[in-house]
């Protein structure tokens, strides 16, 4: 009989499990492996998005992408049952315990897509948005573009991951911000190599990357998928999902392009 994967959230804290070979992984906290140490500020539109804990500390959970002034594009899974009370974004931060430059910003409404499903084939609609109290006002930060909604990305080779998740899937979160460059990939070569994993649907509003020896995990969830179009990066996806071991299998984003009109169309009524 075929084992049923277990399916984890992993944002600090195991949710759900059940016994299984394979493991499907929200990736909640994710982790960039096989990659390197981004230089400070190469990639100013990356967010750390924290959670208060004991003592009013905070910590990392997730990543995001700054696209507006006072709005942040993330995972929905990040934020799934959280108050807005309890989190924080980073902007212009490099290294986890040095916050000299980096400004914290607290989260006003937290946004999720109507149609997020974390119990649905493939986690659909797994995105939301984060208003802000104010603008980031951080020299280090700035606001990624939108993709046009045709960008494809297929045979692009320019795009790159980037997030302060695990470095493989026995470690802790990065330190210092990760980056590697990935190879997008076609939604039914992806579906192909996850095929026989229960509950991996590719979607159309997915995007699959991989690359030998890379891949996003724990810790990365949320944070940005990047891809140079006409001399400009974009934001092509977020991360989403992927399996627990983090390497074999395409790691999965939310296809950014899908939800331009959700987007457009959230920030204006908020």
């Amino acid at each position: 009989m075929m084992q049923k994967p277990e399916l984890r959230v992993l944002i600090g804290f195991l949710v759900y499990t059940t016994c299984s070979a394979y493991y499907l992984n929200l990736n909640g906290a994710a982790r960039v492996v096989g990659g390197s140490q981004a230089d400070p500020n190469e990639w100013p539109w990356q967010v750390s998005l924290q959670r208060r804990g004991f003592f009013n500390t905070y910590s990392h959970i997730c990543g995001g992408s700054l696209i507006a002034p006072n709005y942040v594009l993330t995972a929905a899974h990040c934020v799934d049952g959280s108050s807005q009370n309890s989190m924080r974004i980073v902007a212009g931060l490099h290294r986890q315990s040095v916050t000299s430059g980096a400004t914290g910003h607290s989260i006003s409404k937290i946004i999720m897509h109507p149609d997020y499903d974390s119990n649905g084939a493939g986690f659909p609609n797994d995105i939301a948005l984060l208003k802000l109290s104010g603008d980031v006002a951080n020299n280090k930060a700035e606001i990624i573009s939108l993709p046009r909604g045709t960008d494809g990305f297929l045979e692009n080779p320019d795009c790159w991951i980037t997030g302060w998740g695990k470095t493989s899937a026995s470690s802790g979160t990065a330190e210092v911000l990760m980056e590697a460059q990935m190879d997008v990939i076609d939604n039914g070569d992806c579906a192909s190599k996850w095929r026989g994993i229960t509950g991996a649907a590719i979607l159309d509003t997915h995007i699959c990357i991989e690359a030998e020896g890379k891949s996003s995990c724990n810790g990365d969830s949320g944070g940005p998928l990047v891809c140079r179009v006409n001399d400009k990066y974009v934001l092509a996806g977020a991360t989403s999902w992927g399996i627990t071991t983090c390497e074999g299998y395409p790691s999965v984003y939310v296809r950014v392009g899908k939800f331009l009109d959700w987007i457009q169309e959230t920030m204006s009524r908020n």
